[in-house]
């Protein structure tokens, strides 16, 4: 395992290197950590984690996770990944989230803007992923749904009162809903689904997102999280 560490790069991950990045995060309000099965920026990863841990109005903290495809369509690898989540959400106080396919680009993932555009633009239900400087836009709410979304207690209310809530979920048999520490987790069927913009898209999909609309934060300018870096995107086909 290798984490990125400041301008050196990736360094392998050792108890040294370890409580040398852990001591920084007592330091600062803001904190970025990212552990990864590659050994450089520019080749995607096998799996990845990034944290971002933000205090003092600096921010939302987040988590986000990165896994083979393969997890999602072996029985093994659905109810392993089903197991981290209810432990994430056990442990943590989450606002909101979500989780389902995506594109895994390299920490370098710049140079690849235009495929990861591309690909977004023809098919819903693959988020691009912000970095840590645009976490400021998801504070008042979720950005969209997907395979699994959650809803933490903050604005779980706003899901749950809503008219004709519980009767459109009783005629949904393919949604499964569960809480847990407080967090409403929503799953769009038993494997993730993709949508093309040219055909229908997945009914459990169209369910949920209407179900968040509630709790949705404005439509951003522009969805693509590296858009600083180059022409200003249009939107990408996410759920809204």
């Amino acid at each position: 395992a290798h984490f990125h560490s400041d301008i050196r790069g990736f360094v392998n991950l050792t108890e040294k290197s370890y409580q040398s990045i852990y001591k920084k995060a007592h330091k600062i309000n803001a904190f970025e950590w990212f552990l990864s099965s590659t050994e450089s920026g520019e080749t995607a990863d096998d799996y990845a984690i990034s944290i971002y841990t933000a205090r003092d109005n600096y921010g939302v903290s987040y988590m986000h996770i990165n896994l083979p495809i393969d997890f999602a369509y072996s029985e093994k690898g659905r109810s392993g990944f089903e197991t981290w989540v209810k432990e994430i959400v056990s442990e943590l106080e989450v606002l909101h989230g979500y989780a389902g396919l995506n594109i895994q680009l390299p920490y370098d993932r710049h140079t690849y803007q235009f495929y990861e555009y591309g690909v977004t633009r023809q098919y819903w239900g693959l988020t691009p992923d912000g970095a840590s400087f645009f976490t400021t836009d998801w504070q008042e709410g979720t950005r969209s749904i997907n395979w699994y979304s959650f809803v933490g207690k903050q604005l779980k209310d706003k899901i749950q009162k809503q008219p004709f809530y519980t009767e459109t979920l009783a005629n949904s048999s393919n949604i499964q809903v569960s809480e847990i520490n407080a967090c409403l987790i929503f799953k769009a069927g038993e494997i993730p689904r993709l949508g093309n913009k040219d055909k229908p898209l997945p009914l459990n999909y169209i369910l949920i997102n209407q179900i968040f609309k509630v709790v949705r934060s404005d439509m951003p300018s522009d969805a693509m999280h590296t858009a600083y870096n180059g022409p200003r995107y249009s939107l990408s086909q996410v759920y809204y």
